[in-house]
């Protein structure tokens, strides 16, 4: 009989992943046959989704663990895929809106498909392995042996790709599997050969291949997915599926420099920026060529502009959904085009600051806690303005409307800063983090502990990890150092017609970018929007300008202030309806 260890020894370019050894492998007890597999999978509990994938993921595992003929193996592994791919998304869903960080139920959910994934892609990899020794030269063999590597894979960047959308760090051993596949294949020519997948997670108008599959989770993971917003990282992923051709890995001759993206293939780590500031001494370096990508990328953009501003200046408007992929494109831009250079160093500067999150929290502490009755307000400024017959009507709507912003209460908690520059902080809670949920692009307003009466400065998150249950790490990017508590409703342009929001005007003098803004809530509004600003105790007009930032939260505009009310303003714009 032939001995697999002896096949194993002279096949030195045999990949290293993590597989069950093969003379631990058992007969199977049962011996599944694909029929019976169908039988068992009708049978699962799946009301009760967490019971299903586990009984799930039991099976699939005792199928890893067993002695099958490869081409069984094969036709049971597919059979699992399709049912896979129904578990996974029905996780996918139940995390979808999970809060950041997860409580026990969802981090149950995430765990469980990361088992999925992991088990899925073991099972590909024992197929690899086989079909590797094996060494046939004829085509179908060698097909599967294609296919079986891309499948492994996919699993394999699923598993990455679920970590970043909650924010988990990636999984110990993906990144070296990946990068050991990749290398068989490159070496074998195997990379740009078609193959079929009949559950793709993405349609692609040309070849599924390795070298794809390879490239796309590069892609995303230079695209910095910890600084994504919530959910984003899922929408990126397809996106760059569509640029794999045009990037390009470089033969391993040349050391990469300051300024390059490279990969260590003998690592467990994915892509990276090569900083002059941040030591890399990296084993097998490969420099990847993105300029093409950005290329792609800002040809992309710069349409998806031009349609947004020829729609604005014929008056008309964006959709929500047009306006938040143009902010997604912007961000990504800003990931591979803006400066990855640190230009303001960080210091250890460890203290606890008091944090609220939140583009309302934030005004309703820097207006120190004051009733938000903008509505009442905007009535009593313009009282000279208003029928005495309406007046009571008027009253009363306002009253209501104002309702809206009552008894509302905003928490204030403590953080834990480890170091700091002009620009930033990082920042880490180790306890009670499940009572505090933070996103990625939300506003905050901070300040120290111990200097209660100092302003609030405002910020952004940047990027976040949850570096263990209950435990988060973020960084921030300061915006401001104190902003005005205001009340905005659009009166011209996208957001016409809506109610009062609360934003907080940033003037020239506390910017950090030198310039003088506004902060409102996401996607409400445009370029060249007219929004009424509301201080209680003056009223005026601005124009949005230009867009500085926007997130899933907020946005960001520079203004001009109008010296009179805009000549398309309606008659009744200020009055209460």
């Amino acid at each position: 009989m032939h001995d697999p260890r002896s096949a194993e020894a002279d096949r030195p370019d045999l990949p290293s992943l993590r597989i069950p050894p093969h003379e631990e492998a058992h007969r199977p007890k049962p011996h599944l046959r694909v029929r019976d597999l169908r039988q068992w999978l009708q049978g699962l509990p799946r009301a009760d989704l967490p019971r299903a994938v586990e009984a799930f993921n039991a099976r699939l595992e005792a199928i890893n663990n067993a002695r099958y003929p490869l081409h069984e193996r094969i036709q049971l592994m597919d059979t699992l895929r399709h049912p896979a791919r129904q578990f996974l998304l029905s996780l996918k869903q139940q995390l979808k809106k999970a809060p950041i960080p997860l409580g026990h139920r969802d981090r149950d959910a995430f765990h469980l498909a990361q088992r999925l994934l992991s088990e899925m892609a073991v099972g590909y990899k024992i197929i690899t392995r086989e079909l590797i020794l094996r060494d046939s030269r004829k085509e179908h063999d060698e097909l599967q042996l294609r296919e079986a590597i891309y499948v492994s894979m996919q699993y394999l960047s699923r598993q990455l790709v679920e970590a970043y959308l909650v924010y988990a760090p990636e999984p110990a051993g993906v990144w070296h599997e990946l990068h050991q596949l990749y290398q068989y294949a490159e070496d074998h020519a195997l990379l740009i050969l078609p193959l079929d997948d009949p559950y793709p997670d993405f349609s692609l108008p040309g070849h599924y291949t390795i070298d794809l599959a390879y490239k796309r989770i590069l892609l995303l993971a230079l695209a910095e997915p910890y600084h994504m917003m919530h959910g984003e990282a899922d929408d990126i992923y397809y996106l760059l599926s569509a640029w794999t051709g045009v990037c390009h890995i470089l033969p391993g001759m040349n050391a990469p420099a300051a300024g390059e993206y490279a990969v260590d293939m003998a690592s467990d780590r994915g892509p990276r920026y090569v900083a002059e500031d941040l030591p890399w001494e990296p084993q097998q370096a490969r420099i990847i060529d993105l300029d093409e990508v950005k290329q792609r990328l800002d040809v992309h953009l710069q349409r998806m502009l031009r349609s947004s501003l020829e729609t604005i200046d014929h008056d008309g408007q964006q959709s929500l959904i047009e306006r938040r992929q143009r902010d997604m494109l912007l961000r990504l831009a800003e990931a591979w085009h803006g400066d990855l250079q640190r230009r303001t160093p960080r210091q250890p500067d460890a203290r606890q600051v008091r944090m609220t999150t939140g583009l309302s929290a934030a005004h309703y502490h820097l207006s120190g806690g004051a009733e938000f009755t903008p509505a009442l307000d905007e009535l009593r400024l313009r009282f000279n303005e208003i029928e005495p017959t309406v007046f009571a009507t008027a009253y009363e709507q306002a009253m209501e409307k104002d309702e809206y912003h009552a008894n509302r209460h905003y928490n204030v908690r403590p953080w834990w800063q480890h170091n700091a520059s002009e620009r930033g902080a990082a920042l880490t809670c180790n306890a009670d983090c499940d009572r505090g949920h933070v996103t990625v692009g939300e506003v905050v307003a901070f300040r120290d502990t111990d200097r209660p009466e100092a302003r609030w400065q405002i910020g952004v998150i940047r990027w976040m990890r949850a570096v263990a249950e209950n435990s988060l790490e973020m960084g921030i990017m300061k915006l401001a150092a104190s902003a005005v508590p205001v009340g905005v409703k659009g009166v011209g342009g996208a957001g016409k017609g809506t109610e009062y929001f609360r934003s907080l005007l940033i003037p020239k003098q506390v910017s950090l970018y030198q310039t003088r803004s506004i902060l409102v809530p996401s996607a409400v509004y445009d370029v060249h929007s007219t929004l009424l600003v509301n201080m209680k105790q003056r009223i005026f007009y601005i124009r949005l300008l230009s867009l500085q930032r926007a997130t899933n939260a907020f946005s960001q505009f520079t203004f001009e202030v109008l010296e009179q009310p805009p000549l398309d303003l309606d008659d009744d714009a200020f009055v209460i309806d």
